[in-house]
């Protein structure tokens, strides 16, 4: 019979490893903010975490709607990494705001994505604000690039 002692130790790890998993990959919902209300703030290279429903998806290029406005979610080039994402479906987007491109014209701002957050799971599409990681490979050197599932 095995140290009841060692299976509460065992147990504590698992579940405290778990929650901080947990609470790195959360957001709050007092911190998703509207699409009009990014908008009309000063909050250009700022973070914020939006909530919506892709309206459009092709090729890692997605538009996000929340009822307010809409947004261009800009990701990665899809030799780096392609995100599975699809039209209808409900994410939390937490991101950069950046100026409109002419792309899709009829979106409020861009949101340059940190972390996609899809019916549980986590998609971490860079780790933080400045040089995007794919911007250190060069052309032709893709088998260097690792990827994960979630």
């Amino acid at each position: 019979m095995k140290n009841p002692l060692l299976k509460i130790s065992s147990l504590v790890f698992i579940l405290a490893v778990s929650v901080g998993y947990l609470v790195q990959h959360a957001v709050m919902d007092d911190q998703i903010r509207t699409i009009r209300d990014i908008k009309s703030s000063d909050t250009v290279g700022g973070t914020v975490s939006v909530r919506g429903t892709i309206s459009y998806a092709l090729d890692n290029r997605f538009i996000l709607t929340d009822g307010t406005g809409q947004v261009e979610i800009s990701t990665c080039p899809l030799w780096y990494k392609r995100i599975d994402l699809h039209k209808g479906d409900k994410v939390t987007v937490t991101g950069q705001v950046m100026h409109n491109s002419s792309f899709f014209a009829d979106c409020d701002f861009i949101l340059s994505a940190y972390k996609i957050f899809n019916n549980g799971l986590v998609v971490e599409v860079r780790r933080r604000p400045g040089k995007p990681p794919w911007m250190s490979y060069r052309p032709g050197k893709v088998s260097e690039v690792r990827t994960s599932r979630l």
